[in-house]
């Protein structure tokens, strides 16, 4: 499906989109690549099974790290579908800016975002916490608007200006929420399994403090 792209209008092609601004890659005018751990593998057997694609194993480079896995795109239309989108080639270092998807399925980007560069967890002292931290402004944005947006609060966000890298965090109730829409509710298609069981264990947290 080298159109699957082309337009953000669905939950899967909003999620994936997500992904690969977070864990993906342009590496030249027709060839995308999306790597994420060994554990991930079903994952990407889900995107590969929507929009194609090969999948490729690299061997851990130290003993007790695990494999990683790349879908491999070869498609110079799903690097334009991208490029219309913001993205370019080392986008972790030009930080393109981001062309939003629609605001219906901006949840599901930002949960591609989080499952790339995100984290779903429990913080010391056993309180729920979503983070995401990535250098690109215009990603941090989106995350942090969609996390306002379905909590009420304003997320707090620092950047490490000598890094060019920053994080938006939410934590206890309103991570708990935030959790539960964008894991949890009628519709989510694609998602990493282990954010989802911490999405499930915020709402444990969340019953057993009532």
């Amino acid at each position: 499906r080298e159109d699957a792209l082309d337009v953000i209008d669905s939950d899967e092609s909003a999620y994936v989109s997500g992904l690969l601004w977070a864990d993906g890659c342009i590496a030249n005018r027709w060839t995308v690549t999306l790597g994420l751990q060994e554990q991930d593998l079903p994952l990407l057997k889900q995107i590969q099974a929507w929009m194609g694609g090969r999948l490729k194993v690299r061997e851990p480079e130290k003993l007790g790290h695990q494999a990683l896995v790349r879908l491999i795109f070869q498609s110079s239309k799903v690097v334009s579908s991208l490029r219309s989108q913001g993205m370019c080639e080392r986008k972790d270092f030009v930080l393109p800016e981001l062309v939003p998807p629609p605001d219906r399925y901006r949840n599901a980007f930002v949960r591609g975002l989080l499952d790339g560069d995100g984290m779903v967890k429990f913080a010391c002292g056993g309180i729920p916490m979503i983070t995401f931290g990535n250098r690109s402004s215009s990603l941090r944005k989106i995350v942090a608007d969609v996390f306002e947006n379905i909590s009420g609060q304003t997320p707090h966000e620092r950047v490490y200006t000598e890094r060019r890298y920053g994080m938006v965090r939410a934590r206890a109730l309103p991570s708990v929420e935030i959790a539960r829409v964008l894991y949890l509710d009628n519709g989510v298609s694609m998602a990493l399994p282990r954010k989802q069981n911490y999405a499930r264990q915020f709402q444990d947290w969340m019953k057993a403090r009532k």
